[in-house]
């Protein structure tokens, strides 16, 4: 079954189970959160408008202390607890390879980092069970 978004099947919408997440919808779902970020057309669906992520990360209180910040937005986008390996994923990933002492939405290539960040969330399997 190919989910299209805003296309359901009917007025009753998707049957739940397996239908609602297979290697394929899985993949479809990467594809649509990662053209949130980056503005362009995914399978057919066009974004009206592109989340511009150092902008999105700067309304947070705790923006520049990087592990406050991944808890925050992990607290936000996530129903459920996450194991400290993913946490850790997470947080290395907005860090990309400086310690989180020297994080701040104001040095070169914070934008790119936030971006890979909310990309690599994004793509989690347990984003999907929100």
């Amino acid at each position: 079954m190919q989910m299209q978004m805003f296309q359901p099947p009917n007025v009753a919408g998707w049957a739940g189970q397996r239908e609602w997440i297979s290697s394929t919808t899985f993949s479809y779902r990467g594809g649509f959160t990662d053209s949130l970020l980056s503005g362009k057309r995914y399978n057919g669906v066009a974004v009206t408008s592109k989340l511009v992520p150092i902008a999105y990360a700067r309304t947070f209180s705790t923006s520049e202390k990087a592990i406050e910040f991944v808890d925050e937005i992990i607290g936000l986008a996530l129903r459920f607890p996450l194991s400290d390996t993913r946490r850790k994923f997470l947080l290395d990933t907005l860090l990309d390879g400086t310690i989180a002492a020297n994080w701040n939405t104001y040095t070169a290539n914070s934008d790119a980092r936030v971006n890979k960040f909310l990309k690599a969330l994004m793509r989690l399997p347990e984003y999907q069970l929100c």
